[in-house]
């Protein structure tokens, strides 16, 4: 799924964390982050919680183009084990 947002904060997190649902109950498990240019700390909660809900259906999630941003946040609160993948995309 490419994130359709320029932005993931708590203005449409709600949004942004339906349409991620949506495509994994529909067994997208990748997440393009290419098109995304800014984030809050919201966007680590969306993640887990995406990341979460791909366990429950079997998937392994992804996250594709993701921003140096994203990644010192999720150094910050310490998931970055659960959200960044190795592979280079």
């Amino acid at each position: 799924m490419k994130i359709s947002q320029p932005q993931i904060t708590n203005v449409n997190a709600m949004e942004v964390l339906d349409e991620g649902l949506k495509a994994l109950r529909q067994g997208d498990f990748i997440v393009d982050l290419s098109g995304v240019e800014r984030i809050d700390s919201s966007a680590i909660a969306i993640a887990l919680k995406w990341k979460q809900e791909a366990q429950k259906l079997g998937g392994d999630l992804k996250f594709i183009h993701a921003s140096e941003n994203l990644k010192k946040l999720s150094d910050l609160y310490n998931v970055s084990s659960l959200l960044m993948s190795p592979s280079k995309h």
